[in-house]
């Protein structure tokens, strides 16, 4: 569907075993690209799920390239690293995809909508 040959795409929130940043990774993967995986934690504890080395392996095994970084978007420190680890080992940055900031923005659309129905003292507190 799309030539994403010799792009190199980052990709955060990725570490969730059916998570929409796993999905994205996959397919600009499936489509072409060298992908950077990131979330906050490698693994998660939770589950048999590896996280991050797992999605790793999958990008692999399609024949694309795939480090992962971990990283917290929220922190400065933590995104010039994912960034200067993209370009140490890849050299640029076509892709970029935040799920979390997307979660972020729906939360606060649904925040936003609950005000709007239930008025404006949802937050606030007695």
């Amino acid at each position: 569907m799309y030539d994403l040959k010799s792009k190199v795409a980052i990709v955060t929130g990725v570490g969730g075993e059916h998570g929409i940043g796993r999905a994205i990774a996959l397919r600009l993967a499936k489509e072409g690209a060298d992908v950077v995986v990131s979330d906050l934690t490698a693994n998660p504890k939770s589950s048999t799920w590896a996280g991050l080395p797992s999605v790793v392996e999958e990008i692999e095994c399609l024949g694309r390239k795939a480090i992962a970084i971990e990283a917290d978007i929220s922190n400065s420190a933590h995104v010039d690293r994912l960034v200067q680890g993209t370009i140490q080992q890849f050299g640029y940055i076509d892709i970029l995809s935040t799920t979390q900031v997307l979660l972020q923005v729906l939360i606060v659309f649904q925040l936003l909508n609950w005000r709007r129905r239930y008025g404006t003292k949802f937050n606030a507190s007695t």
